[in-house]
């Protein structure tokens, strides 16, 4: 009577049989292990050992005594070794330190570091734009009138605007006249509107008024010694204006 084949046997023996199984499960055991392999030279845990942990530093219990201390030393002798000598503290009240003689040595470090910090912040800084000098206003013209309303002798308003006084008052000083009459001719001043003055003093002349083709109310006062009056209501009222002519 024959052994009965075992278990392995029956199951395992169609495996060895067969050639193309056996090259089957020699492909599955080299996979196997070369996955094995890169994985060991992957994660590193192969051949590697734990390192020690680092050593503790004793520290004495919340409950343990403080060490002892020499019980044959007193109280003056540890003065006496703590204080400093006669020598040692006259060295240090007459002497000054190195710190209060010497200033400190910039070492090449911070020379270098100051170096390099100056030109960043140079192109960091940015030079703020500074804005023009606003020219000065222009001063007022004295011999420019503004905000006149010339009217004639019926009340009419026959002008309305400034007067320029520079192209008579030039005139006068040429001794050039207009056509008119009283241009140039002495004026008397019998309301007294200006003052006293010895008869002859004083020389009327005719501003010419804008669109007006006779002498209009307009006119310039001038005296012996080149003050110059301006009327602009025909002799009713009078301005001094800020200038001296002198009538050839």
């Amino acid at each position: 009577m024959s052994a009965r084949p075992s278990w392995i046997t029956r199951h395992f023996s169609p495996w060895f049989s067969d050639p193309w199984r056996v090259r089957l499960l020699r492909v599955l055991i080299g996979v196997t292990l070369l996955a094995v392999v890169w994985a060991a030279e992957r994660y590193g845990f192969v051949g590697q050992v734990a390192p020690e942990p680092p050593p503790v530093a004793w520290q004495p219990e919340a409950d343990s005594p403080p060490p002892p201390t020499d019980l044959a030393a007193t109280d003056d002798e540890r003065a006496e070794a703590e204080a400093p000598t006669l020598a040692e503290a006259s060295s240090l009240t007459e002497a000054p330190s190195g710190a209060e003689s010497a200033p400190r040595a910039e070492s090449r470090g911070d020379r270098d570091s100051a170096g390099s910090a100056a030109p960043t912040a140079s192109r960091r800084s940015k030079p703020t734009p500074q804005a023009a000098p606003r020219p000065p206003p222009p001063t007022a013209d004295p011999l420019v009138i503004d905000g006149l309303s010339l009217r004639d002798s019926s009340g009419r308003t026959i002008y309305r605007g400034q007067i320029d006084l520079a192209p008579t008052l030039e005139r006068i000083a040429a001794g050039r006249r207009l056509r008119f009459p009283n241009d140039g001719t002495t004026f008397q001043n019998r309301e007294n509107r200006l003052p006293r003055r010895p008869p002859g003093y004083y020389r009327e002349w005719v501003v010419p008024t804008p669109k007006e083709p006779g002498p209009g109310p307009q006119r310039v006062i001038t005296g012996d010694a080149g003050e110059v009056w301006y009327t602009s209501d025909h002799y009713r009222s009078f301005r001094r204006i800020p200038t001296e002519i002198r009538i050839r």
